[in-house]
């Protein structure tokens, strides 16, 4: 999946989806490409996700997360993803590429 930074006013960011893998698709139950994060996911676990994508904006690493799929009605679903950051200018992150496996186990 690839997520484009969105810098708003007062450097806040949102997170576009531009592009969702047919597993990540299966994973989720539905293609968010072109949504907002915040428009996908339930709104506590989305709280999460965020403040997650907001932390690989500030340290500029790969993040490890395990976890339960945060679609409404695909709360049974477990996951594992690594989060990559990446930057046009080599510098400030503007997309987030993500490797996402269901964890049957």
């Amino acid at each position: 999946m690839l997520v484009d930074v969105i810098r708003e006013d007062r450097g806040k960011a949102r997170y576009r989806i531009r592009l969702v893998g047919t597993e990540v698709v299966a994973i989720q139950g539905s293609d968010a490409t072109g949504k907002y994060v915040e428009d996908v996911l339930t709104a506590k676990e989305g709280v999460e996700v965020i403040r997650g994508y907001d932390e690989i904006l500030l340290t500029r690493e790969p993040q490890y997360r395990k976890g339960i799929v945060a679609t409404p009605g695909r709360e049974h679903v477990p996951y594992e993803r690594v989060a990559f950051p990446l930057a046009a200018d080599g510098e400030n992150v503007d997309m987030l590429a993500f490797v996402f496996v269901r964890n049957e186990a």
